[in-house]
């Protein structure tokens, strides 16, 4: 597995994040000590979660997912 992002992987990420310019944070979740999902809430759009887990991916999803 990489250690490290490329250039390309970072542009990827921007572009799929330019998307929730302008959303509002609902609610942020910590699942697993090492992930955190935070409900987004952009204009005119459904609702996305932004799911970062450390150290390895950060990606949006509109999957219904049971919070604790």
């Amino acid at each position: 597995m990489r250690e490290q992002a490329s250039s390309f992987d970072v542009a990827r990420i921007v572009r799929e994040l330019s998307k929730m310019i302008g959303a509002r944070a609902r609610k942020a979740y910590q699942p697993h000590y090492e992930q955190v999902v935070i409900r987004l809430n952009p204009k005119g759009s459904p609702s996305s979660d932004l799911v970062i887990v450390s150290g390895r991916r950060l990606y949006l999803s509109q999957r219904d997912r049971p919070m604790p």
